[in-house]
């Protein structure tokens, strides 16, 4: 899956791309704007974010997938799921010496 993050303002690509690769919850704004909290996004956005908001739309609909977005429910759930996805698989000597 290739995202064009380029589609959001600059300044918030990267909390964008650390929550939908890894699953690091963003900040308040990115978190509303992600959980489909159309008051609470435009109530944290900053000034160029607030003419954003059509743009960040159009970014969550076409860009990812739809189990990323739309109620903080499916937030936590796919934190979860990439975090638990990045962590590193052990061998049965990393379990043996309690993942050291």
């Amino acid at each position: 899956m290739k995202i064009d993050y380029s589609k959001i303002p600059e300044h918030c690509q990267k909390g964008m791309k650390r929550y939908i690769e890894h699953g690091i919850i963003p900040g308040d704004f990115l978190q509303a704007v992600i959980c489909n909290n159309l008051v609470e996004s435009f109530a944290r956005a900053d000034g160029t974010n607030i003419l954003c908001l059509f743009d960040y739309a159009c970014f969550l609909y076409n860009e990812i997938p739809t189990s990323a977005w739309g109620s903080e429910e499916k937030m936590m759930k796919w934190s979860e799921a990439k975090r638990t996805e990045d962590l590193p698989e052990l061998s049965e000597d990393d379990y043996r010496n309690g993942g050291r």
